[in-house]
C-alpha cells in the first residue's frame, strides 16, 4: 500500500517533498550486489536497535545487510520507473527503524520532466534526506539519479548513493540497457565517498 505525505525541507528548499510509503515483508536477507538484487524477492533488514552492545564485526554485518536490503528496494523501484515512464527525476529513499522503506519525491513519478533541472532536484532530495537523518528518524538513505560520464563511452548509467547511520557512504553505479518497457542492468561497480547525509559518529563496542 502506498500513501503520499508531504514534508517541508529547510527554508532554502522551496519545493514540497512527497513521501511515498512502502511497507515491506519480513524474511531472511542474503548479501547481494546491485544486479543480483533485482532478481530476488524483497526481504527485511536485520534486527536493529537492540540494547546489547555490538562487536565491530556485528556492526559491519548489520550495516552491509541493511544497506543491501535498501539497495534491493531502490533497484527494483528504479527498474519499475524506467519501464513505466522511460525516465525519472532524481529521487530518494529512507530505511526506517521498523524496516519500512519510504520514497522521497521532489518530482512525482510520471510528471513531465521538461524544464526540470536534475542537479537542482538531486540537491533538494539530499537536503530532505539529511533533515530526516539529523532528526534521528532513519537508519539509512539512498539518492538515485541517472548519470552519463564522458569516460564510459556515453553508456546509460544509474547511480545510487547509499548511506547509513554512523557515516557509511557508498555510491553504486550500474550501466543499463532499455528496449521499450524492458530494462536490464548490466555492469556495476561501487566506491566509498564522504557521507553527505549522515554525520560520522563514534560507536561503542564494549560488552557487559
Amino acid at each position: 500500500m502506498m500513501l503520499d505525505t508531504l514534508t517541508n525541507a529547510r527554508s532554502k528548499v522551496s519545493q514540497r517533498i512527497r513521501l511515498m510509503l512502502s511497507h515491506t515483508l519480513r524474511s531472511k536477507l542474503p548479501k547481494v550486489g546491485f544486479c543480483a538484487a533485482l532478481a530476488l524477492s524483497i526481504g527485511a533488514p536485520l534486527a536493529v536497535g537492540e540494547t546489547k552492545q555490538l562487536s565491530p564485526e556485528q556492526i559491519t554485518k548489520e550495516v552491509q545487510a541493511n544497506t543491501q536490503y535498501l539497495l534491493k528496494h531502490v533497484a527494483a523501484k528504479t527498474k519499475a520507473l524506467m519501464g513505466a515512464y522511460g525516465d525519472f527525476a532524481p529521487f530518494g529513499a529512507v530505511l526506517m527503524p521498523d524496516g519500512a522503506v519510504r520514497y522521497v519525491w521532489a518530482v512525482k513519478p510520471g510528471d513531465p520532466l521538461d524544464g526540470v533541472s536534475a542537479p537542482v532536484v538531486l540537491g533538494t532530495v539530499r537536503q530532505a534526506l539529511k533533515i530526516h537523518a539529523d532528526e534521528g528518524r532513519i537508519l539509512g538513505s539512498a539518492a538515485v539519479y541517472r548519470y552519463q560520464a564522458k569516460n564510459n563511452g556515453g553508456a546509460n548509467q544509474i547511480n545510487i548513493e547509499l548511506e547509513y547511520l554512523g557515516g557509511f557512504a557508498q555510491v553504486v553505479a550500474a550501466q543499463y540497457s532499455a528496449e521499450g518497457q524492458e530494462v536490464e542492468f548490466d555492469k556495476g561497480a561501487s566506491k566509498n565517498y564522504d557521507a553527505l547525509i549522515f554525520s560520522p559518529i563514534a560507536v561503542s563496542t564494549h560488552t557487559n
